[in-house]
């Protein structure tokens, strides 16, 4: 497997060839390895020469994880997740998910930076522990103090000694030295190791005290400078050779920043600083939008260009052909000291913020005009988390409300779509916690949002009290486009309440709207609901030839992500009507096409697909599958989907002759379906005859449904899930 997301490197790897091939070896028979180094000692630089010799004992990759911009443990592995490429969901907790995708597969980790997140040790000794085969390199400057943990310290490159006499030969052995030399032609391609160049050089490289970082530094700055000249200004910012103290990193890398910093031009000057408003990387595009790029001579390009060439800002080209931009953090701590010195520091935090507010705001436009699939710009959203995250932080702390509602508003599709919610949850409550203080406009656009939230979390009487005071609002604007939206959104309550011909007189409105507007997608969506009424009323012949419409439109708008959902409903359909040779490549697509797409994938179909596999009498297949299904049912926290997961696990054990068992859980089913208001009707011949059975079983014994009690709902589960595993 090649490595994945590491970031790339055209220059040679020198000075480190003996750690590389002792790590490599070490991470063969232990799992959790860090290296250990000030910023600058070239960490990062080094786990990728070590992953590249160990790609052949990782059959299942070696995977990048860049850390820079995470600043809380809790978004460790989710991070590790995007890196992964698993999609998360609002039911299942990011570490379960990541340790059922990773399984026993042999996998490296490498996790850059770790130092500012050292309490998320827990995690990843859990994942370790969950997933045999999982190893982790890390990189940090502090350890991370498990037992567990191989600590590898990394030390500065070897550099000459002061009172030496060295040939050019003997100086080009020390590691710092041939990296400077390495270094240096790129901007000197004639420079020669001559005997009038060794004390030169020498000097510099003791003076840098062998950081590679420091040593890239002035390599790249050096220019077309002579070293004489070089290293007399080195010892205007640099420490004496014989200063007699410890020297931290900032000592060495400080002044070599400063220096750097002093002899840029006036308009690297005046941007480099200004780049440190960014988190997690920009492009040049966002640059553009956020800071003060526009001198006489320079573009966006040269600027960046310019940037690169001294070693600031580091560049890659992205799998869409884009550059990404981004900064070592050393550089991204010095770029932000002199912001932050800089009178119109607010200034850019604030374009900063206005720049991802519209960002986020044209990916809700596209959802709004609804005629096309918003995967693509989501994954742009997925890029810029870090960004979004410290704009909307930066806003609330700094008064700008309205700017963090309208952003908010916006990212809760995505958040609902990726999983988020919980983070999602936080953010809209946050903010209508606050409403005195905004307008009328930006509190509805936060209830739309948190509706969505709440109807994924199963609090329907929360979602349907925000989107009724959101109706009311777009209503009097007589804006149609987001009322037919939620008309689609209200009547999937209704539907859900058992209310089909409210839900459906809701969606054939809605439906209208979007056709004479040639809204395809929403329209899409619409019929879509109005057949998923019809599948929960048990109304099949009704239900599948409107769903095969649907799938018909998503061949002509190419809406992959509707697609996914509707060949999974329409599964669910064929499982109702006992016909499984139609229903399983429909529920397996459904699933793999969530996940190829990275969206939240309905654990519904999972049931579903186990539910088949139960009523073929194939239980081994099935086991696995109602152990996955009914522990993200747990998960999710959601009564309505609970309610689900319990009926599963009732015909499991009755189907395996545990009735007694069954009819506990189906008991505690009919609690908290009167407690939700959750409409099922029973018409599926299999669950019909099991209810009955059932339902005798209980009059019998004279026993009672219990009292929805929501500590006692959460120990039956827990109970649940330790009977199930035991079956195995």
């Amino acid at each position: 497997m090649p490595l994945i997301n590491f970031p790339s490197y055209t220059s040679r790897f020198i000075g480190r060839e003996a750690d590389a091939a002792s790590v490599a070896a070490l991470l063969q028979h232990k799992r959790l390895v860090t290296l250990v180094g000030t910023s600058g000692t070239g960490k990062t630089r080094l786990s990728h020469q070590i992953a590249q010799q160990l790609e052949a004992f990782f059959p299942a990759g070696c995977v990048f994880v860049n850390l820079a911009a995470i600043y809380t443990a809790d978004l460790v592995i989710p991070a590790i997740a995007i890196a992964l490429d698993i999609k998360l969901t609002d039911s299942t907790p990011a570490l379960d998910h990541v340790q059922a995708e990773l399984g026993a597969q042999r996998l490296l980790l490498v996790l850059d930076n770790l130092e500012q997140v050292l309490d998320a040790a827990p995690d990843l000794l859990k994942l370790l522990q969950q997933c045999p085969e999982l190893r982790m390199l890390i990189t940090s400057q502090e350890p991370l103090r498990v037992a567990e943990e191989t600590v590898v310290r990394i030390p500065p490159l070897a550099i000459p000694l002061n009172d030496a006499d060295y040939s050019e030969a003997e100086l080009l052995q020390f590691a710092s030295v041939a990296l400077f030399v390495d270094r240096l032609r790129q901007t000197q391609p004639t420079f020669q190791m001559t005997s009038a160049a060794v004390p030169f050089v020498r000097e510099i490289c003791q003076r840098l005290h062998g950081l590679p970082l420091a040593i890239e530094i002035v390599a790249a700055n050096s220019r077309q400078m002579p070293l004489r000249d070089v290293l007399l200004l080195l010892k205007n910012y640099l420490p004496p050779l014989d200063s007699g103290t410890p020297l931290r990193r900032s000592d060495i890398i400080q002044p070599v920043l400063d220096w750097c910093y002093k002899i840029m031009p006036p308009v690297l000057q005046r941007v480099y600083p200004q780049l440190g408003v960014f988190h997690g990387g920009w492009t040049q595009d966002l640059a553009q939008a956020v800071c003060m790029l526009n001198h006489p001579g320079w573009t966006v390009d040269t600027l960046h260009r310019a940037l690169v060439a001294r070693h600031l800002v580091l560049s890659e080209e992205r799998a869409d052909g884009t550059l990404r931009y981004s900064m070592v953090d050393a550089v991204v701590e010095d770029a932000r000291r002199r912001l932050a010195d800089d009178p119109q520091l607010a200034q850019y935090a604030l374009r900063h913020a206005q720049t991802f507010e519209r960002l986020t705001a044209q990916v809700h436009e596209q959802w709004r005009r609804g005629d096309v699939s918003i995967a693509k710009p989501y994954a742009q959203l997925e890029v810029e988390r870090a960004n979004t995250r410290a704009a909307l932080n930066w806003s609330i702390n700094n008064r700008q409300l309205p700017l963090a509602a309208r952003m908010a508003a916006a990212l809760s599709r995505f958040w609902m779509n990726r999983g988020d919610v919980h983070e999602a949850q936080d953010w809209l409550e946050l903010l209508l916690g606050q409403q005195q203080q905004l307008e009328s406009a930006e509190i509805a656009g936060l209830q739309y949002g948190a509706g969505l939230i709440y109807f994924r979390l199963g609090q329907l009487d929360d979602a349907r009290r925000v989107w009724e005071h959101s109706l009311k609002w777009f209503e009097a604007q007589q804006d149609t486009e987001l009322c037919a939206q939620l008309w689609n959104n209200l009547a999937t309550i209704a539907s859900n309440h058992g209310k089909f011909e409210q839900a459906r007189r809701l969606l054939e409105k809605a439906r209208e709207f979007n056709r004479q507007q040639g809204k395809r997608y929403l329209e899409t969506l619409n019929i879509a609901n109005i057949a998923l009424s019809y599948a929960r009323e048990n109304r099949y012949e009704d239900a599948i030839p409107l769903y095969q419409e649907a799938l018909a439109l998503c061949d002509v708008i190419d809406a992959e992500d509707l697609r996914c959902s509707l060949m999974g409903n329409l599964g669910c359909c064929y499982v109702e009507l006992d016909d499984f040779t139609t229903a399983i490549p429909l529920l397996q697509q459904s699933i793999d096409l969530h996940k190829q797409l990275g969206l939240w994938a309905p654990f519904t179909m999972t049931r579903y697909l186990a539910l088949v596999y139960m009523r073929l009498n194939d239980l081994p297949t099935a086991y696995p599958l109602v152990v996955e299904t009914f522990k993200q049912y747990i998960d999710s926290k959601n009564n309505v989907e609970i309610s689900f997961g319990l009926e599963l696990l009732s015909e499991w054990f009755f189907i395996n002759k545990q009735s007694d068992y069954a009819a506990d859980l189906w008991l505690h089913v009919k609690a908290i379906r009167e407690y939700t208001g959750i409409h099922t009707k029973l018409n599926n011949a299999h669950l019909r005859y099991m209810a009955h059975e059932l339902e005798r079983l209980i009059a019998a014994k004279q026993r009672q449904q219990p009292l929805f009690n929501q500590d006692s709902l959460d120990t039956k589960l827990s109970e649940a899930l330790a009977t199930l595993l035991m079956a195995a």
